[in-house]
């Protein structure tokens, strides 16, 4: 037994000593202070899941009220609505019973907003005006687990949605992708996935009004490209890579994506990564951050006015080995939110450890600078959503 402990001081010791290494690329990992800007913290058992900032000046977040293993835990699905302070201007809930939340979000062309996520295990959209009063809501799908991950306007006029759906009795999910009119009726419904567990995680209609989808095919990272009618145009997989979690489109017509991978990582750990592919997928360029034996995550990613790339994440740092010893590495117990601003070929201009909690959404605004919501708290046991605004350079006071 006192092998085994003093085993554990050792990598912990080697893990914090080697910290200061960096990414495998040897891009470096830049230390600063942080100097301009705020956060807001939420008190209670909430989580952010999204944010944007509105046409007012504002911010909208998107998440839930509590979070627990099960859907029969109970949570509500949250919006709150704040100032360009984050100051709170309101906060509502919505759902039924059992595990309710939003985790996609779209301020539409008509000043309204669209929510998108769970409610009563169906795929839960709702239509909002810049109170927070609702205009209509649907539930859509059929089997006993469906959910909306991700929302957006499309350039027709219509809405679209991709997420997960088990068939009934089914013990694995496909991938799904939802098309509706402006009021929420359905267009068409498309199921995506023949072996193993599929789940598309995040939805951006390109500039040929088709989709780019990605998450993940039992294992490896999953791309598609479809048409506007959801037709697979193509479809790649990246066996380096364990999840993605983020994708956009960028303004050469290639495309970059951010989550974690094992094989970039080192001690065998998963480490934050961006990639960059052409326009058909092919991987152009991979470049990881992280720190020997630590658990890192990329969650969103998104291209910035300079065409450089901001990326959020969560560091789990010596905690790594603390989690892996509660086999809960992809439920961290802890971790520190992570920001990564590079240039646009994945070059690091610098980065930030924003707050303790886990970030799951940053976006620059329109002063330049950026916010990012998130929680404070373990991944399953938040404390609270967080706001966090930062100067162009991530600077908070």
């Amino acid at each position: 037994m006192k092998k085994i402990i003093g085993i554990l001081i050792v990598t912990l010791f080697i893990g914090a000593s080697l910290s200061v290494l960096g990414n495998t690329n040897k891009s470096e990992i830049k230390a600063t202070s942080l100097e301009g800007g705020w956060i807001k913290h939420f008190e209670g058992t909430s989580w952010g899941h999204n944010v944007i900032q509105t046409s007012d000046g504002g911010y909208l977040i998107a998440g839930g009220t509590g979070y627990g293993t099960g859907y029969n835990e109970g949570s509500d699905a949250l919006l709150i609505k704040t100032d360009s302070d984050g100051n709170t201007q309101w906060e509502k809930e919505f759902g039924f019973i059992g595990w309710d939340a939003f985790e996609g979000l779209y301020e539409l062309s008509d000043g309204d907003f669209i929510a998108s996520g769970i409610d009563s295990g169906k795929g839960y959209l709702v239509k909002i005006d810049q109170d927070g009063n609702t205009i209509w809501q649907k539930q859509c799908g059929d089997s006993a687990n469906c959910y909306f991950i991700d929302v957006t306007e499309t350039s027709d006029g219509c809405l679209a949605m991709s997420g997960y759906y088990y068939k009934q009795d089914a013990t694995a999910a496909d991938g799904w992708l939802v098309k509706t009119d402006y009021e929420g009726n359905e267009l068409w419904s498309l199921i995506y996935g023949i072996e193993g567990s599929d789940s598309f995680h995040s939805l951006y209609e390109t500039s040929d009004n088709g989709f780019i989808i990605c998450g993940w095919k039992s294992g490896p990272a999953l791309v598609i490209k479809t048409d506007s009618f959801g037709n697979i145009e193509w479809e790649k997989t990246y066996d380096s890579i364990g999840f993605l979690h983020s994708g956009i489109e960028t303004n050469d017509g290639g495309y970059i994506f951010t989550g974690g991978g094992s094989k970039y990582g080192l001690g065998g750990y998963p480490q934050i990564f961006i990639m960059k592919t052409d326009s058909l997928g092919n991987e152009i360029w991979i470049k990881n951050f992280g720190t020997l034996f630590t658990h890192e995550m990329g969650m969103w990613v998104e291209e910035t006015d300079d065409e450089g790339i901001i990326v959020i994440g969560n560091y789990l740092g010596i905690g790594t080995i603390i989690n892996y010893i509660q086999n809960s590495h992809f439920f961290p117990l802890w971790s520190k939110i992570w920001i990564i601003k590079t240039d646009s070929d994945g070059n690091l201009e610098w980065d930030k450890k924003v707050e303790t909690g886990f970030g799951r959404c940053v976006r620059q605004t329109s002063d330049g600078g950026f916010i990012m919501t998130g929680q404070r708290g373990a991944y399953n046991i938040p404390e609270g959503a967080l706001l966090i605004k930062t100067d162009e350079n991530g600077n908070i006071d």
